[in-house]
């Protein structure tokens, strides 16, 4: 069995700061801009799809899809380590700990978009902030669902 509870402070302090770190240096990408990743899309589609339909849209669509999935998995990953930083068995028994770390999500999801404001090609937008915190709740509540499982098998 897993014992999370034996991990040391500094190390579940210091993953959610080096993911964050991680998440801000992600952010100081000119590549991570969203026309860029459009213009990437856009070579793609228009080598491989047919000539006769409208591909606006098309990587319009793909584009946003792939902005947030990538907002809720690195934000959703976040949620887990701040967690863990609270709860360090990693046992659902408290809605405390749930909320501080929504609540963190909702905070370092603005903050990031602040960052994103000074960022050339970056423009910061609410709905980043509610798939933050969308991910962060749905891979939260998945690692949690997890580990019940594994705690129910293995007993």
């Amino acid at each position: 069995m897993i014992a999370f509870e034996k991990t040391p402070f500094y190390l579940r302090l210091i993953l959610p700061v080096l993911w964050y770190g991680f998440i801000f240096f992600l952010t100081e990408l000119p590549l991570a801009s969203g026309n860029r990743t459009r213009d990437a899309i856009s070579d793609v589609v228009y080598k491989n799809a047919p000539a006769d339909i409208d591909l606006f849209v098309i990587i319009e669509r793909i584009n946003f899809v792939f902005r947030s999935s990538a907002h809720f998995f690195m934000f959703g990953i976040q949620s887990i380590l701040i967690y863990f930083l609270f709860k360090p068995d990693f046992n659902f028994n408290k809605t405390i700990y749930l909320l501080v770390a929504f609540v963190a999500i909702g905070i370092l999801g603005g903050l990031d978009e602040f960052h994103q404001s000074f960022v050339p090609g970056r423009v910061p937008r609410i709905i980043d902030v509610c798939i933050d915190i969308s991910g962060a709740f749905f891979l939260l509540y998945s690692a949690l669902w997890l580990k019940y499982r594994y705690i129910q098998a293995s007993s």
